[in-house]
């Protein structure tokens, strides 16, 4: 299965990281299919198995799930919030109550998780399923790393620069 299908909910915080997972394994030999929920379902219709990669595994996504699963696909979610920004224990997984179920997690073949916080508490909450959680990072926080950051954007930093000269921020506690 060379194939993955990426949706796209919100392009202004998923399209930039999803064209980036693109790019950094197309010279794998994987074909991928981008788009909104709608567009990836028809092509899902249209173009076969492959690898479903999800956004999430919220409760409502039970009967997409199975009907992605259905036709042969493998299901992947790597959750576009994942809770990062949450404190502590008690708000992720009170987070995790409406961002996913049991009977969704024995339907998909892997979870992904952002880092050692997330992939802990995964784990904590669906311990009988632990085996389908994977700690791998999110290719949203490799576009924070400035290395890729300057590289992927230097273009665009130098034309704000040419346009604006010197500048700051100043920020107030109101």
């Amino acid at each position: 299965m060379n194939l993955i299908y990426l949706t796209v909910e919100v392009k202004s915080r998923e399209l930039i990281s999803k064209l980036f997972f693109i790019g950094n394994n197309i010279k794998e030999k994987f074909y991928f299919v981008i788009g909104d929920k709608l567009a990836i379902k028809r092509a899902t219709n249209l173009f076969g198995k492959g690898v479903y990669f999800y956004k999430s595994l919220n409760k409502n996504d039970t009967n997409h799930i199975k009907r992605i699963k259905k036709k042969g696909n493998i299901y992947l979610s790597l959750d576009e919030e994942g809770g990062y920004a949450l404190s502590n224990d008690i708000n992720f997984l009170s987070f995790l109550k409406f961002r996913s179920s049991i009977e969704n997690l024995k339907l998909v073949d892997r979870i992904y998780t952002w880092g050692n916080f997330d992939d802990r508490l995964w784990k904590k909450k669906y311990s009988n399923y632990s085996y389908k959680i994977k700690k791998t990072g999110a290719p949203r926080l490799d576009l924070w790393r400035k290395e890729i950051f300057n590289k992927i954007f230097s273009e665009d930093i130098e034309k704000i620069k040419r346009k604006y000269q010197s500048f700051f921020f100043r920020f107030l506690n109101l």
